[in-house]
């Protein structure tokens, strides 16, 4: 499973990122869920629309269970704008999953806009990150890169 941005999402998730570092609306965060995927990279991208329903409807697509969503809000997001070299750059702050009951290995994390700040099937998806790790009771922490997303003005 390779790393990947949802089709309906090329071009939005900047400008859903951007919301949230902006505070606008107020509570809107990036939540982070946790996947056991084994489907084709095709139907993810390929997704009818982005809410997290939608994606959970994907054969070979469950969330893993029982885990505690990850809520970043402004506080774990800076976008610098770079107009020398045309692009912007996002950073997320490192995230972690606190004592994670052991369970079924996840193979995939993915971010999604959260308007109101409450986790539901309505979030939109935007990023599909492989995440190999089986929790067994302890910690598991995100480690972002430093440039964890950049766009390009092609």
């Amino acid at each position: 499973m390779a790393d990947l941005i949802l089709n309906e999402a090329l071009g939005r998730s900047l400008v859903e990122i951007q919301a949230v570092e902006d505070n606008s609306p107020a509570a809107a965060t990036i939540d982070i869920r946790a996947w056991v995927i084994s489907a084709a990279d095709e139907s993810l991208r390929d997704a009818a629309d982005r809410q997290v329903t939608t994606f959970e409807a994907i054969t070979n697509v469950t969330e893993a269970t029982p885990y505690t969503i990850q809520l970043m809000d402004e506080t774990d997001i800076t976008i610098l704008v770079d107009d020398t070299n045309n692009r912007a750059d996002v950073t997320f702050v490192d995230q972690t999953f606190t004592s994670v009951a052991a369970q079924t290995a996840w193979t995939d994390i993915t971010l999604s806009y959260d308007a109101d700040g409450t986790p539901s099937g309505t979030d939109l998806i935007f990023d599909v990150f492989d995440f190999s790790v089986t929790p067994n009771g302890g910690d598991i922490t995100v480690d972002f890169p430093a440039v964890s997303h950049r766009y390009v003005q092609a």
